[in-house]
């Protein structure tokens, strides 16, 4: 019914050459393909939703690792990238986490990532603050991301 996600990710060039090459996920289930970013520098994403969402240009995403966080619950969806919101908050939201998960592409849509991933932490819930900043900082420690607030 509701879920967080953390995803630890380098992107190999900031803006893809191709379709082809802006693959990243598939963890919701709009049947549309997550970038970040796509060819058109924007970010589009649907993790534990049935809708994409257009989040609006990427920032530049350097070659040091950048975390992506989603929050996802009936009452709220939120993305952000290294603590900064992306696209601002939804406050409503269809959850739906897709049964059939990919990391690193849309398989069916011929899309894959241009990158690397370091982890990847799904929990079944929106994390309390708390608990987000313990992880937050184990994140920022172990893969040095230092715009991480």
């Amino acid at each position: 019914t509701e879920g967080h996600v953390f995803l630890v990710f380098r992107r190999s060039i900031q803006t893809p050459i191709s379709s082809r090459r802006a693959g990243f996920w598939r963890l919701g289930t709009s049947g549309l393909i997550c970038h970040v970013p796509y060819t058109d520098d924007d970010i589009y994403d649907d993790t534990g939703s049935t809708s994409r969402r257009s989040l609006g240009a990427a920032p530049v995403l350097t070659a040091d690792a950048q975390c992506l966080e989603i929050r996802s619950a009936s009452s709220l969806w939120s993305a952000h990238l290294n603590g900064q919101s992306q696209g601002g908050a939804f406050g409503t939201n269809t959850v739906g986490f897709s049964t059939t998960p990919e990391l690193g592409g849309f398989l069916s849509g011929n899309a894959f990532y241009d990158g690397s991933i370091a982890e990847v932490l799904i929990f079944d819930r929106v994390l309390p603050l708390p608990e987000r900043a313990r992880l937050v900082e184990y994140l920022k420690a172990r893969y040095l991301i230092a715009s991480f607030p």
